[in-house]
């Protein structure tokens, strides 16, 4: 019969429990939470809530949780109530302290979306609570608790790990921490906005490093401090080539047809932020040298190449002689020139380089020389010739004008063209006579170093002391190239014979 009364008691009991909306269950000691980031912070209560209720997993204790009404007679019952606010999944562990004896703890997990437990039908006592979560900083506090006590602990919650949320990060770039590779499940990436989180850090100093294939390095020592987010934005550059290049100063350096400036007085150029490039045209030239080729091939494995160039001086042609008895072999010429019994006409505005048949370059080469020819004004206006050319459109041209073709006094002119156009550097008037009908002329024109000597000698008034000097010119543009004709200024010549004559370079 006692037997069947207890049993009916607690079906009773039961049945209150469940009409008063009360939940009852075993809570179990937490494992740990997933490793996926900081939880939530701690929902503070406003007060007890009833609808909630857990008990103890250890047998025979009479502590309950968020029972209906406790805290409100808990000063008529003699017992207290202590009120624990968290973060849910937090283990909350209850030890009352006595004097000379051990005890367990009482375990318990909070649930719910408020983060609050309530223990009431404590007795009076010491009592200690601690609160611990994997993301969190375990707490534990001390609560001396007297009959009718409601204690509520609210700053439990002190957030273990930051985050660090980098912007910028280029698509499979590998990231590192602390000088180790994370793995892709210890990263939150979000490719549209190209930004990577590094969760669950410690507080303190990290070293975070950014590499990716054809990029350099990007490494950041930053401070995190936990609960916090912690912004950095990588700027990841494009791994680059530096190339050095030793030569001649002077020398111009040009990297696939760009010029890249020239050899600097100690004998080098750098050129910095070159792609790598499997095949890189490079060329040096300087005046007076052969240019100089080669292919390169720029390559990350040696980020900081260094080539040596060496140049050579361009060779000059021999001593050379036209008397126009040849045809028009040993010239390059245009269209507009012809030769015949009388020598060679020049008209038109192109130009003709002279070739002797032995020389393996498209024309022939100067450096420091004396260039003579015997001519006559066929139009009356006067004669152009070149000396130093490079190629047909850069060299130096000089124009001797009549007083017809002025309107004023005969004049020598001396321009420098460069790529088919040609700018005046000097111009001095002419006092020798140059308009006589049918007249000859015999010029020479004498090249040192940067110095230009032009002298005449008129075939129909001979003086003793000819050919007479009319004009010296001085630039340093060219120091080597070739000579030849050009009808500037619709002038028109026949040039009868001509003598080329290398100096040396003694002679400068």
């Amino acid at each position: 019969m006692r037997q069947f009364r207890l049993q009916s008691l607690g079906f009773v009991l039961l049945a209150i429990f469940v009409a008063a909306g009360v939940a009852v269950a075993q809570p179990k000691r937490s494992t740990g939470v997933k490793n996926d980031g900081p939880s939530e912070g701690p929902k503070r209560s406003t007060g007890v809530k009833e609808e909630q209720s857990l008990v103890t997993r250890q047998p025979g204790k009479d502590v309950s949780l968020n029972l209906a009404s406790r805290a409100r007679d808990a000063g008529a019952t003699g017992k207290g109530v202590i009120v624990v606010v968290g973060v849910a999944g937090a283990e909350v562990e209850l030890l009352r302290h006595r004097a000379g004896k051990s005890a367990s703890p009482a375990s318990f997990q909070l649930k719910g979306q408020n983060n609050t437990l309530t223990l009431s039908n404590l007795e009076p006592g010491e009592y200690l609570v601690s609160l611990s979560h994997p993301d969190y900083v375990t707490r534990t506090e001390k609560i001396n608790l007297g009959a009718g006590d409601i204690k509520t602990l609210t700053e439990l919650v002190q957030p273990k790990y930051g985050e660090i949320v980098i912007g910028g990060v280029p698509e499979g770039a590998d990231i590192q921490l602390d000088g180790k590779v994370l793995p892709a499940s210890a990263l939150v990436r979000s490719e549209a906005e190209g930004q990577v989180s590094i969760r669950r850090l410690l507080d303190g100093e990290h070293i975070v490093t950014l590499s990716r294939e054809g990029y350099d390095p990007w490494t950041r020592n930053i401070r995190v401090v936990a609960g916090r987010s912690v912004p950095e934005t990588a700027e990841m550059r494009r791994a680059t080539v530096t190339l050095t290049i030793k030569s001649i100063p002077g020398a111009r350096v040009y990297l696939d047809r760009i010029d890249r400036g020239s050899v600097q007085p100690d004998g080098s150029l750098v050129i910095k932020d070159l792609e790598p490039a499997e095949k890189a045209d490079l060329r040096v030239a300087l005046e007076g040298y052969d240019d100089s080729q080669r292919n390169l091939k720029l390559s990350l494995s040696d980020r900081n190449p260094a080539v040596s160039v060496e140049l050579r001086r361009t060779p000059e042609s021999q001593e050379t002689s036209e008397e126009f008895i040849t045809g028009s072999s040993r010239w390059v010429v245009p269209q507009t020139w012809k030769l015949d019994r009388k020598g060679l006409h020049v008209s038109g505005d192109a130009v003709g380089l002279f070739k002797d048949p032995a020389e393996k370059r498209a024309f022939n080469y100067y450096a420091n020389f004396d260039l003579s020819f015997d001519t006559r004004f066929e139009n009356g206006r006067g004669a152009s010739w070149i000396v130093r050319a490079r190629d047909l459109s850069s060299y130096y041209l000089l124009e001797l004008a009549t007083a017809s073709a002025t309107g004023g006094l005969p004049r020598i002119s001396f321009f420098v063209c460069r790529t088919g156009k040609c700018e005046l550097k000097d111009s001095r008037p002419v006092v020798e006579k140059l308009d006589v009908p049918g007249d000859s002329y015999h010029v020479i024109t004498e090249a040192r170093g940067s110095q230009f000597t032009v002298k005449i000698r008129v075939l129909s008034t001979p003086r003793p002391d000819d050919p007479q000097k009319i004009a010296v010119f001085n630039d340093d543009t060219y120091q080597i190239g070739g000579v030849g004709f050009r009808g500037r200024d619709d002038n028109r010549i026949l040039v009868q014979s001509l003598v080329v004559t290398p100096r040396g370079a003694a002679e400068k």
